[in-house]
């Protein structure tokens, strides 16, 4: 009896030693879950900084790689026009002038409608200006700079195109007398070349301070808007690279360049009819027939205004003319003929250049020069005109 009740004992000691055993357990469990779950949860938070992090930086460099082509692009424009400016400081020079200018504006405008308009409506307005006009003029002033720019460049590329032929041929003679290709370009240098001759003294600066000619040359290609030019350079480098004869190479390149030059002179001398015709009617035909209308106009006002309603010949009946309220005045005609001569006289001067020169922006002082022909011989033809017609007013 006492053996199986000391065998109780120990079981029921053993059985509560595992409960204890089992609840220790699970308490470690429970207590190694919610640590997992907060470390889960902690390195879920970090992660999720960590990402935002990464999603800022890639917006910060997406900003600052925008604005590097922005500067790189304005530092192009200015290093091709030959401008010696930094990009931050034209900005700020172009937005210290578009300010100026609104200020400027805005105390002209208050003057002059300060008498007739209430305090509160000038300073309505003159807050107007200074935000959606301050806009306008900048944008004005940026795109004129950007225009300005352009026209510079165009120029620049025409000198350096019109002496092309005569520079490769002199360094294709160079080349002929034995000398290396840097040395060819350096002495077929002369100062008729003008602008040519400066870009080339750049590229054998840069040759002698280590950089490839290749490179130098292709740099010298980009910075001007010339297929001609990009052409000739690529040419030049490839057979550079093959290793033929430079020499006959470039007088090649010379004699293709002349024939194209010719080319253009043949097909502009055989559409000199066309412009002809064109610069006759928009210069000489349309202001004077427009004079004509103008004077023609006034007679008719001047009649109107000396015949009444009820005055009528004798021996008429059943017939009564009458001159209502004048509808147009000549002033505002003459107005609107000069509107319309300045629009046609520029535009048939866009077509007489295309058909020239085949771009626009050659034919900038044609455009300019048609526009005030036109405007002054309109002027010229409505005194002349006025005259003539002086026995009837």
């Amino acid at each position: 009896m006492r053996k199986r009740k000391k065998a109780r004992k120990n079981d029921k000691k053993m059985k509560i030693k595992k409960a204890e055993k089992t609840e220790s357990h699970e308490k470690k469990k429970k207590t190694q879950s919610t640590s997992g779950k907060k470390l889960e949860g902690s390195t879920g938070r970090i992660n999720t900084k960590i990402n935002d992090e990464k999603e800022i930086e890639k917006v910060l460099t997406k900003i600052n790689k925008k604005e590097k082509k922005k500067k790189d692009l304005l530092r192009y424009y200015l290093k091709s026009a030959n401008i010696d400016t930094e990009p931050e400081r034209l900005k700020k020079k172009i937005f210290n002038w578009a300010l100026i200018t609104t200020i400027i504006i805005s105390i002209i405008l208050s003057v002059k409608i300060i008498r007739s308009v209430s305090i509160k409506d000038v300073l309505i307005i003159n807050a107007i200006l200074l935000t959606l006009g301050f806009i306008l003029i900048l944008f004005s002033f940026w795109l004129g700079f950007y225009f300005y720019i352009d026209m510079l460049k165009f120029n620049r590329t025409q000198k350096i195109e019109s002496v092309l032929v005569d520079f490769l041929q002199l360094t294709s003679a160079n080349i002929r007398a034995g000398m290396p290709i840097d040395q060819a370009l350096w002495f077929a240098i002369r100062p008729r070349f003008g602008i040519l001759a400066k870009e080339i003294e750049i590229v054998e600066k840069k040759t002698l301070t280590g950089e490839p000619l290749e490179q130098a040359l292709m740099e010298f290609s980009d910075k001007y808007d010339s297929q001609l030019l990009k052409n000739s350079i690529s040419l030049l480098i490839e057979g550079m690279k093959a290793g033929g004869e430079i020499g006959s190479l470039l007088n090649n390149i010379a004699d293709n360049i002349k024939d194209s030059q010719i080319l253009k002179k043949e097909m502009a001398a055989n559409v000199m009819t066309y412009v002809i015709f064109i610069t006759f009617s928009t210069l000489m035909a349309a202001p004077f027939l427009m004079g004509l209308s103008y004077e023609l106009l006034k007679v008719i006002t001047h009649i109107g205004s000396q015949v009444s309603m009820n005055q009528m010949p004798q021996g008429v009946s059943g017939m009564t003319i009458g001159f209502g309220k004048q509808s147009i005045k000549p002033s505002d005609f003459k107005n609107f003929g000069i509107l319309v001569i300045g629009m046609t006289s520029g535009i048939s001067a866009m077509i007489v250049t295309m058909i020239q020169k085949g771009n626009l922006k050659s034919g900038l002082k044609t455009i300019i020069l048609f526009i005030i022909v036109g405007i002054l011989l309109f002027l010229a033809s409505i005194r002349l005109l006025d005259g003539m017609f002086a026995s009837i007013l």
